[in-house]
């Protein structure tokens, strides 16, 4: 299920998370920065640095190591009688109130 998954591909997955937060968050602190004259490299950036790649690393990889060994231990899928009754409902028709 999980075949893929390797230390290098987890750190190219942070990676990749840390570029696309950068692409999202870098334009509204430019726009609307918490402090006036905020630079980007605080003088504590290493910190978050190393909290960031922590978070990404240590819960990804946790994560990723459960589902490699216990992915397959429930069954998510619904019963076949459950998927059938939610299949057999009519669609509902919107009410003369609703507009």
């Amino acid at each position: 299920m999980f075949g893929n998954l390797s230390i290098p591909t987890l750190f190219l997955s942070t990676g990749l998370s840390f570029l696309f937060l950068l692409v999202v968050f870098r334009p509204l602190e430019l726009a609307f920065p918490a402090k006036p004259g905020q630079k980007f490299f605080r003088p504590d950036w290493l910190l978050d640095l190393c909290f960031m790649l922590g978070q990404y690393l240590f819960w990804s990889g946790a994560v990723f190591w459960l589902l490699t060994h216990f992915g397959g231990w429930p069954d998510w899928s619904p019963p076949v009688s459950a998927r059938a009754s939610l299949g057999n409902r009519g669609r509902c028709k919107p009410s003369k109130s609703s507009f």
